[in-house]
């Protein structure tokens, strides 16, 4: 018997919840907030999505993401 895998697959430009309802009318608690911003960040970092993630960060970021690099500000997404 042949076992078949089927992985599902993500493009973040489209299935990104916050690409499809990028900005919801409730905005909730600090906490609500806070949490929406860190789901944002940890979604756009594995996904790897720049468009967000330059919608997440300030302009004047410096940090260094694994294993992509050095990022010194955002125009350098």
């Amino acid at each position: 018997m042949e076992s078949k895998c089927e992985f599902t697959s993500y493009i973040s430009g489209l299935d990104a919840p916050w690409h499809v309802i990028p900005n919801p009318e409730e905005t909730g608690s600090d906490e609500v907030q806070i949490l929406d911003v860190f789901t944002r960040y940890t979604w756009a970092i594995d996904q790897w999505d720049i468009g967000l993630l330059s919608n997440i960060l300030t302009d004047d970021i410096a940090t260094i993401v694994v294993p992509f690099g050095e990022v010194m500000d955002v125009g350098n997404l």
